[in-house]
């Protein structure tokens, strides 16, 4: 269950929509940084409260004590649960990494291709269109019933405006499902269940089984994918004095601004409830349920858009690149890091595989092991952050962590304050791992 947030929903017609924030359990002493959506004139006018710096469309502000902290902005308000207690540290973890000799990297004429859909690789065969499927996992190979320039993707799932959705490993589309007449602004995106089509005026979201479609005014950018955190939708705009922006359709079918400053918000994925974007300054992954935009300093430049397992995000870094001491790397939001010789380009993450490009190659690096710990976005329980455990800090009662896993033979420890404890056996697809003591777990290969 996702943990309840309290806060004050703003009033049809206001400029302030929503606010989130960098963190919704900080510590004390932890800079938290908020965020306006605004949907008024330019220049915007929140008006922050309960802030230590007002910096326009964002605000700054230091817990000093534990317990609830209320900061607000033009009737919208929400509610930080600031922690004695918070985990110290990011734990590196660099992956093995193995060639896909059977699949070129420049086998594609859209770019954005080859990638991952869930545990799939999809690709293009010599037509340059994508007609190919691979899965990593149990490395099955899949030649599609009709081939696409540039499809939307989700987990497992391929959606082509004109001829409908594909669930792997199944080869022909579903029957009568997904298909929409007329050509999009760019390309589609789905979970399995639901789609998202942007057209040069409006967008339309809807589960792929149902006939019934709504539409939301709109004015997506071309080129640019459209990203889906059902029921949220999400599309890059130009603002005009504000640049790219994301904006997104809302479960009530309004539009509304997700990223709107003066910054070039673009890049927009989804998985789950996270959508993600990048900036000049960072990496964004907001929990669309829960307010909570996890925030990552990166130079990523924009030649490639982001890769994103639930709220994993792994992006190209430009950071030696432009100061001249090395090339373009990878990270990711949980650690994972590539650094070698060349570019690695475009990466697609799943699961402990990412996807990358070197060269003219095409490359999967698989992590020797996963930590989630009680900081986790997707980590939810009651109780405080207490010091101690893992990396600092435990909460004081039961942890658990939802997600989607794709791989067998693999096996969960659990951090006992001194030592991992063996635990048993990871499934596959949607589980959920948990912590009675409320620190990290571990996932990693059984042999």
């Amino acid at each position: 269950m996702i943990e309840p947030v309290p806060r004050v929903l703003a009033l049809r017609g206001v400029a302030v929509l929503a606010l989130a924030a960098s963190d919704l359990r900080p510590e004390v002493g932890e800079p938290v940084r908020l965020f306006a959506s605004w949907a008024g004139g330019w220049p915007a006018e929140v008006g922050w409260r309960g802030v230590d710096d007002d910096l326009g469309l964002e605000a700054r502000v230091t817990p000093r004590s534990p317990g609830p902290l209320e900061v607000s902005a033009g009737g919208v308000s929400i509610i930080l649960d600031v922690q004695p207690a918070g985990d110290n540290g990011t734990v590196l973890v660099r992956p093995e990494v193995r060639s896909l000799p059977t699949i070129e990297a420049g086998s594609c004429r859209d770019d954005r291709f080859p990638t991952l859909a869930g545990p799939w690789v999809v690709w293009c065969s010599t037509t340059g269109r994508v007609d190919r499927a691979y899965n990593l996992g149990s490395l099955e190979a899949v030649t599609l019933s009709a081939s696409a320039e540039a499809p939307g993707i989700g987990p497992g799932a391929i959606l082509v405006p004109q001829l409908g959705l594909w669930r792997l490993p199944d080869a022909s589309p579903v029957p009568n499902q997904g298909r929409v007449a007329g050509a999009t602004v760019g390309p589609p995106a789905t979970d399995g269940e639901h789609g998202v089509f942007a057209w040069a005026g409006h967008v339309e979201a809807f589960p792929l089984s149902e006939r019934i479609r709504e539409r939301t005014d709109a004015a997506p950018l071309p080129w640019y994918p459209a990203a889906l955190a059902w029921p949220w939708a999400a599309w890059v705009e130009d603002g005009g004095l504000t640049g790219e922006d994301v904006w997104t359709r809302t479960a009530e079918g309004e539009r509304s601004p997700l990223a709107r400053s003066a910054r070039s918000e673009r890049h927009v994925v989804g998985d789950g409830r996270w959508l993600a974007w990048l900036d000049e300054e960072g990496v964004y992954v907001q929990d669309m349920a829960r307010g909570e935009r996890r925030v990552y300093a990166a130079d990523t430049g924009f030649a490639h858009g982001l890769g994103l397992w639930g709220p994993v995000a792994c992006w190209e870094d430009r950071g030696a690149l432009r100061a001249g001491t090395g090339d373009i790397d990878v990270r990711c939001s949980d650690g994972v890091e590539l650094h070698r010789p060349g570019h690695q380009r475009a990466p697609a993450r799943w699961g402990p595989w990412l996807l990358f490009r070197e060269g003219v190659q095409l490359l999967v690096a698989t992590v020797p092991e996963l930590v989630l710990d009680d900081d986790d976005p997707r980590a939810q329980g009651v109780g405080r952050t207490l010091p101690g455990g893992w990396r600092g800090a435990h909460r004081e009662g039961l942890v658990t962590w939802t997600l989607d896993w794709p791989v067998e033979g693999w096996v969960m420890d659990r951090w006992d304050g001194a030592a991992w404890v063996p635990d048993g056996p990871v499934g596959i697809g949607r589980i959920t791992l948990s912590h009675p003591g409320g620190d990290a777990v571990r996932l990693r290969p059984s042999s």
